[in-house]
C-alpha cells in the first residue's frame, strides 16, 4: 500500500446503508478513510465542514437521491472545482457516465462493481488530480 501522506480520505455519496457499508469496507482495504452522505444535499453541505475540507475525493452513486449526477456534478465542481470524483453507474448507466464526465467527474465505474477496478480508479483520479479545464 503506498500512501502520500497519512490516509486519504473519499466520501461514499450513496443512498442505500447496505452499500455504504460495502463501499466502507472496500476503500477501508486499499488504504482510504470514508465518509458517508445518504443523499446529494447531505453531500454538498459536507464539503463545507472541517471533514469536507480534507477529502481527497468522493465517490457518488448514479441513483442517489437528491440532484442528478450532472447537477451534482457541476455543483461540487462550483465548490471544489479540482477535488477528484468517480462515479458509479448502473450496467447499461452509458448516458449517465457521458452526462458525468461532461460535467467534470473524474472517472466513473459501471456495477457490479470490480474493487480492483474502483480502487484504481480512485487512485488514477487522485494522483492526476489538478485544476481541470473544459
Amino acid at each position: 500500500m503506498t500512501s502520500t501522506r497519512d490516509t486519504r480520505t473519499v466520501m461514499i455519496v450513496d443512498g442505500e446503508p447496505a452499500q455504504q457499508r460495502f463501499l466502507s469496507a472496500l476503500m477501508s482495504r486499499g488504504g482510504w478513510r470514508s465518509v458517508a452522505a445518504g443523499d446529494t444535499d447531505t453531500a454538498l453541505a459536507k464539503l463545507g465542514t472541517q471533514e469536507g475540507m480534507t477529502l481527497d475525493a468522493v465517490l457518488v452513486d448514479q441513483g442517489i437521491p437528491g440532484m442528478t449526477i450532472p447537477e451534482f456534478v457541476a455543483e461540487l465542481r462550483r465548490w471544489r472545482p479540482a477535488l477528484p470524483l468517480v462515479v458509479i453507474t448502473m450496467r447499461n448507466g452509458v448516458e449517465v457516465a457521458v452526462g458525468a464526465m461532461r460535467a467534470g467527474a473524474s472517472d466513473f465505474v459501471q456495477k457490479p462493481i470490480a474493487p480492483a477496478r474502483l480502487l484504481e480508479a480512485l487512485d488514477r483520479a487522485v494522483s492526476t488530480s489538478g485544476p481541470h479545464s473544459e
